[in-house]
């Protein structure tokens, strides 16, 4: 069975009101990672019509050297970046940001054999507060990928404390790389970072907004149909996240994100994805995304 390989850094929660002190760590970016693992291309061979084995001319596999696992198939033009140098430029890269890294938390995960990797970054002293006591961290998601699903990119959310749900922003994903067709670019990365702190900080806005703003019934059924994707089930566990959420937010816009970022991170998942929660929990993010891009959703919060 594939493992979802993650590694924790824990942080010091006593920069965030009502927590208790923790270790800091000595530094904040590890020197190993499950992420580091070995690639390299190998050629592709098929089957001709006589059943013969050909090479495929133009392609490669990109196969795991210490599971021998195939990542993906590409192109002559794709080039073989391991997880390892990429992920350390991105950590130089926050290192010369202005982001304050006092406590960060940094979480690998290995999914999908390698197939797709996952790094969150947890900034404990970069909150928000739509509500008093109601704090929201800034979260960073760096995900890579061999088997074309997704480039070097960037996710700015946050990670609410109350509840630990993942918040997205309306536009929460950047490039920081691009194809695997050529060297990692820590000046791009840099001004990539600046911005996700700009959009985290336009998030913040909103959510304090949302937080005042009042919902009727109809105004938040009219809004949980229009969730991409819609079934009986999904719709039945939106309204039971929905029915918390008011309760601790009240009928408000925040309640009625927080309900769709609550099934996002906390609906359960099949025990055989349960290696991959992280990738689906992604996935689900860019789900909430969508929802809140809708006609719907922008009709409550113009």
């Amino acid at each position: 069975m594939e493992t979802d390989s993650a590694e924790v850094i824990p942080f010091d929660r006593s920069l965030v009101p009502g927590t208790q002190e923790a270790t800091r760590p000595v530094s904040p970016f590890p020197d190993d990672s499950p992420l580091y693992f070995p690639v390299e291309s190998r050629s592709v061979r098929v089957d001709d019509a006589d059943g013969l084995p050909q090479s495929a001319s133009g392609f490669k596999a990109i196969v795991r050297t210490d599971t021998n696992q195939v990542l993906g198939i590409h192109g002559r033009s794709y080039k073989v970046v391991p997880n390892e140098p990429l992920f350390r430029g991105f950590d130089e890269a926050l290192q010369a940001s202005d982001l304050d890294l006092s406590g960060l938390a940094i979480e690998d995960h290995v999914n999908y054999g390698g197939r797709r990797v996952i790094r969150n970054y947890r900034f404990p002293t970069v909150t928000a507060e739509p509500r008093i006591g109601d704090i929201v961290e800034l979260r960073i998601s760096v995900i890579n990928s061999f088997d074309s699903g997704n480039a070097f990119t960037a996710q700015v959310g946050g990670m609410r404390l109350w509840c630990l749900n993942g918040a997205v922003s309306l536009q929460g994903t950047s490039s920081v790389y691009g194809r695997h067709t050529s060297g990692f670019d820590n000046n791009r990365a840099l001004t990539k970072i600046n911005k996700a702190i700009e959009r985290y900080l336009v998030a913040a806005t909103d959510w304090s907004e949302w937080s005042q703003r009042e919902l009727t019934s109809l105004q938040v059924q009219t809004a949980l149909e229009a969730f991409p994707d819609l079934n009986p089930t999904l719709l039945k566990r939106l309204e039971q996240a929905w029915t918390i959420e008011s309760d601790h937010a009240g009928n408000t816009v925040w309640a009625l994100y927080n309900a769709a970022t609550r099934w996002s991170t906390h609906t359960p998942v099949r025990p055989s994805s349960e290696p991959n929660r992280a990738s689906i929990v992604m996935d689900r993010e860019r789900r909430v995304r969508q929802f809140m891009h809708s006609r719907a959703f922008k009709k409550l919060v113009a």
